[in-house]
């Protein structure tokens, strides 16, 4: 029983072992990857004109009771509503 799990042991850890090196001496990275953008970005179409709003905004009361700071970008706010 003892030698039949060191042969599957064994096994186990070989197996991963000779597929990389199979992939290693038979396997090709080579890859054609198109390349975008080459004379740099394109502009917007004429007559696109979108204006994108913020998702959410907190109003000045909730602000001044956090007490944040207006320079601050980014504002967790946590609810705890197990009380």
């Amino acid at each position: 029983m003892k030698g039949r799990k060191l042969l599957f042991l064994f096994a186990a850890l070989l197996f991963p072992i000779a597929i990389f090196i199979f992939l290693k001496i038979f396997g090709e990275n080579e890859f054609q990857v198109p390349v975008f953008y080459q004379d740099g970005l394109i502009g917007r179409p004429a007559g696109c004109d979108l204006i994108q709003t913020t998702p959410y905004a907190l109003s000045d009361s909730v602000m001044a009771y956090l007490g944040a700071n207006p320079s601050d970008s980014l504002y967790v706010v946590v609810v705890d509503r197990s009380a």
